[in-house]
């Protein structure tokens, strides 16, 4: 099915963490059917004053609060373009940028490299030549778009089988716990939202950290 999107409305808090999809609602948004964390809420703060409430995973929409619960924690860390495999964070940082994580290891080897090279693209160091020592987000996922792997096409809580460096700590709940699979484990979720083919239609998503990205 391939959509148009009419519009995206973004929230940009000042946190460094990941992004959830807000309209229609996920379904690793479901632990907000729990009532500790409904309506917004988390059982724990996570970081104050960033410019939000200081729950993990906290968006508005648009003037409303939304209840993403740990949507932003279902996600893929340790996963470069080139490599066939994410490491999860075994290597020290969970963020690719400026490393080839698979470098040392030929048999991970897929031979891809950045094709996404339009210095337009890039929200920052757009000065850098492509591929160059200096172009340190070349091996980011973003570079080839659908050529890094992922633990999961749903995401993985806390993007690894482990808890993640940068507030990447998912709460265990009755439908998933730390390093499940979400195709796995998330049961469908009823959002009521029906999408028809070739239609055009409006999402929203929080976006929460930049993280050397682009855009194509």
């Amino acid at each position: 099915m391939k959509l148009a999107i009419l519009s995206l409305g973004v929230s940009l808090p000042l946190a460094a963490a990941h992004s959830s999809l807000i309209k229609p609602k996920p379904r690793n948004a479901i632990d907000s059917e729990l009532p500790e964390w409904a309506d917004g809420n988390a059982p724990y703060m996570w970081v104050q004053n960033i410019g939000n409430d200081g729950t993990p995973c906290a968006c508005r929409n648009g003037s409303a609060v939304c209840a993403p619960a740990q949507t932003c924690l279902w996600f893929s860390v340790g996963c470069t373009i080139g490599c066939k495999e994410c490491d999860g964070g075994d290597q020290g940082s969970v963020n690719p940028n400026k490393k080839d994580r698979c470098a040392d290891d030929p048999a991970q080897r897929t031979g891809v490299t950045a094709t996404n090279n339009d210095p337009a693209h890039r929200t920052m160091n757009r000065a850098a030549e492509a591929g160059s020592d200096a172009d340190w987000t070349r091996f980011n996922p973003w570079r080839a778009p659908g050529y890094a792997p992922v633990f999961d096409p749903c995401g993985r809580a806390s993007g690894s089988y482990k808890a993640t460096a940068g507030k990447g700590e998912f709460t265990d709940t009755k439908f998933a716990k730390l390093g499940d699979l979400g195709s796995r484990v998330l049961p469908k979720y009823d959002t009521g939202t029906v999408w028809e083919a070739g239609s055009t239609v409006e999402t929203m998503a929080s976006f929460r950290a930049v993280h050397g990205g682009g855009c194509k």
